[in-house]
């Protein structure tokens, strides 16, 4: 480089650090939103008081956001920096992969540490790792919203559901794993004969029924229920232990080899209190559940707002089902509520979906 050069990418740089000075805190406040935590720390502190008390009206120190691709020496140094000295002020932490995981919690009984800590998200994260992180977190009595995403397969959750329910106050929890094909289900068979504060349940994965009893039976304060792919279960109708969840409002499913009959036996046994209910499922000749949709929105459903469908279907006699379903859905029942149905077309199958699901 130049001298020529050298003058210019400093006269450069001070300009720019001068623009920056310039800017009102407002405004910088509206920049930093769009930047981590780490980056704004990094870039920022020690560069001079103004900046330096900018950053503690941030509260920097209450949320802790790592991302997938930050490297060992960074990490090294947001640790040393920020994290360490400030285990107890941390509200929030989102941690991105299993090295850095497994670098915050070695040993797992650091988690403790963080007595204000309210939110935990996990991205990557293997399932004996976080049943240890879990056991151990029981103490964690300002926790409120835990999500974690597992790296290896889950096909029984019992001992990680039952620690997430012991938790003394958690109110949200989010657990995403994937199965090594469509032959395995999860199962999370609990028998706690307890109480959690469970308020949102979200599960991304394949889930079999067979576990909703034993799971819903210790959740009474329950509002919202999300399973990416319920499977049916080897259950029948008295196996299930019926269980009125009077504060569960929304349930959304994607069904999985789930007929009728046994969608109806579930919503009797668990769902009778909810005002919103959204299904994806696949069902060939759907016109011909009409009737009993009609009867079991009727008898069980009383409370029910929001009616959202979605049902994928085999391309066969096209015309003569759309035409069928259509007029199906078009009786005095559906009309006086409001919901309204159509179709359309994708490669191999047909997509039959509410129109206007809310009343």
């Amino acid at each position: 480089m130049s001298k020529r050069q050298a003058v210019d990418v400093h006269f450069t740089n001070k300009k720019i650090k001068s623009s920056l000075e310039d800017l009102a805190n407002e405004i910088l406040y509206e920049i930093f939103v769009y930047l981590n935590h780490f980056h704004i720390w990094k870039g920022f502190s020690d560069l001079n008081q103004r900046f330096d008390d900018f950053l503690i009206s941030l509260k920097l120190t209450d949320r802790v956001h790592t991302s997938s691709s930050m490297s060992k020496s960074d990490f090294d140094y947001y640790h040393e920096k920020l994290i360490s000295p400030n285990m107890n002020q941390i509200k929030s932490l989102h941690l991105a992969n299993l090295f850095i995981v497994n670098e915050m919690f070695s040993p797992p009984q650091l988690i403790n540490k963080y007595v204000q800590l309210e939110c935990l998200i996990l991205d990557q994260i293997n399932i004996r790792k976080l049943g240890a992180i879990l056991r151990l977190a029981q103490k964690l009595v300002n926790l409120r919203r835990l999500s974690v995403h597992l790296i290896d397969c889950a096909d029984d959750l019992s001992r990680i559901f039952e620690y997430v329910l012991k938790l003394k106050n958690i109110q949200s929890f989010e657990i995403n794993y994937q199965m090594p094909s469509s032959n395995f289900t999860s199962s999370a068979f609990v028998d706690l004969r307890s109480s959690s504060s469970i308020e949102i349940l979200t599960i991304n994965g394949r889930f079999s029924c067979d576990s909703l009893d034993g799971l819903l039976s210790n959740c009474p304060r329950l509002r919202q229920l999300t399973i990416h792919e319920l499977v049916r279960g080897d259950y029948s109708n008295e196996d299930f232990t019926t269980c009125h969840l009077k504060q569960l409002e929304s349930i959304s499913f994607t069904l999985n080899n789930i007929n009728m009959h046994y969608l109806q036996m579930l919503i009797e046994k668990f769902f009778r209190h909810i005002q919103i209910l959204q299904l994806t499922m696949s069902y060939y000749n759907i016109y011909r559940y009409t009737g009993i949709w009609e009867r079991l929105i009727t008898n069980f459903l009383p409370y029910l707002r929001v009616f959202d469908i979605r049902i994928s279907d085999l391309m066969c006699n096209l015309q003569m089902l759309q035409d069928k379903a259509l007029e199906q859905f078009q009786s005095s029942f559906w009309i006086e509520n409001q919901w309204y149905f159509d179709w359309f077309l994708q490669p191999s199958k047909k997509i039959f979906y509410s129109t206007n699901p809310y009343r």
